[in-house]
């Protein structure tokens, strides 16, 4: 049976057919797969702020798990009839899988009102002077190395090293993250002298509560940025002053600087 319409959108020709939809909820995209024994839904935020509400998903099944992509980590949902609470950081994207026949995971998946606390330390900064860095630096306040009147700080390109400090005495904390607000760099992160991982991508935080003591903690982050905007300010250099070869093959004097480095808040997240 065919069923033409007029005079409606898409979505409200499907709801006449009575078709429903694999996901409904605010701000998705999304893709739906199906197996023998589970569906598997990629969630994708593509706005740049930040979603909290419920999701209704096509299932029959009654159990679920978040699948972050970017740690491993797989988290418990709380399912009622496929509907389901879900928070997404700006740009983050993440896996649901509903099955009835998951493995089980103690970890919960952190979709409650969680409390903060900035990290409001002074910074000591290294830029690498092979890099044509400045060397060390000192700053209260983060910004972007690419809105700095320093023409050598301005076109850095490679790994900025920042230090600090901050005092931890939540004892009642049961997990905590190190936050970074939006960035377009590689940071590897040290707590204490151990390494504690990587953030590279949404939602730009990074589990640190095994490293974490109470009292005085030292804070370490290797910043690492892309080559373009060197390869721009080269461009301004004669040609035996230049770190880069060839940069007009690739970018022009008029060429945007991305943004590079850390800027804003530097954050500790926990409940």
């Amino acid at each position: 049976m065919w069923l033409v319409t007029s005079d409606m959108t898409l979505a409200e020709a499907l709801d006449k057919a009575g078709i429903r939809p694999d996901v409904s909820g605010p701000n998705l995209y999304f893709a739906h797969r199906k197996t023998k024994d589970s569906d598997v839904y990629f969630l994708n935020n593509y706005s740049d702020q930040a979603i909290r509400a419920d999701y209704q998903f096509k299932t029959s099944y009654q159990h679920a798990q978040l699948w972050d992509a970017v740690t491993g980590k797989q988290y418990q949902l709380l399912v009622k009839n496929g509907s389901v609470s879900l928070a997404f950081a700006p740009r983050e994207s993440y896996f649901v899988v509903f099955s009835d026949a998951l493995p089980e995971t103690e970890e919960v998946y952190w979709n409650g009102l969680l409390q903060k606390e900035t990290i409001d330390s002074e910074w000591n900064v290294y830029f690498d002077s092979a890099c044509g860095g400045v060397g060390p630096m000192k700053t209260q306040r983060l910004s972007y190395w690419n809105q700095s009147e320093n023409p050598a700080v301005r076109f850095y390109s490679g790994t900025a090293v920042y230090h600090t400090s901050f005092d931890w005495n939540h004892t009642d904390a049961a997990a905590v993250r190190l936050q970074l607000e939006k960035n377009n760099n590689w940071v590897i992160v040290y707590v204490n002298g151990k390494k504690a991982g990587s953030i590279w991508a949404s939602p730009w935080n990074l589990d640190i509560t095994p490293y974490l003591k109470q009292g005085k903690n030292e804070l370490k982050l290797e910043v690492t940025n892309s080559w373009n905007n060197r390869a721009i300010g080269d461009l301004l250099h004669a040609l035996d002053e230049r770190l880069t070869v060839d940069p007009q093959l690739f970018v022009t004097p008029d060429s945007p600087l991305q943004d590079a480095g850390l800027s804003g808040e530097v954050s500790l997240i926990y409940k």
